[in-house]
């Protein structure tokens, strides 16, 4: 009877040796600017941009063509 106290005793011990608090650590300060945008596909998206600006380069061209056949034909 008198090792009864054992286990309760082995138990509190166990859990005063858990994990310790971690300490605080403030968030940094912002100041205040965007970051700069990621470099990713760079490449890629200077291309498409460029496709974008010939293919309306492209219609203005064949519209007025077809503005230039139609003023021909009349």
């Amino acid at each position: 009877m008198n090792n009864a106290w054992i286990i309760p005793a082995a138990l509190v011990l166990l859990a005063a040796c858990g994990e310790e608090p971690k300490p605080y650590h403030p968030p940094l300060p912002q100041s205040g600017e965007k970051p700069a945008t990621p470099q990713l596909f760079k490449p890629q998206r200077d291309a498409l941009d460029a496709a974008k600006g010939l293919q309306q380069s492209m219609e203005q061209s064949a519209k007025a063509r077809e503005e230039a056949a139609e003023s021909a034909t009349k």
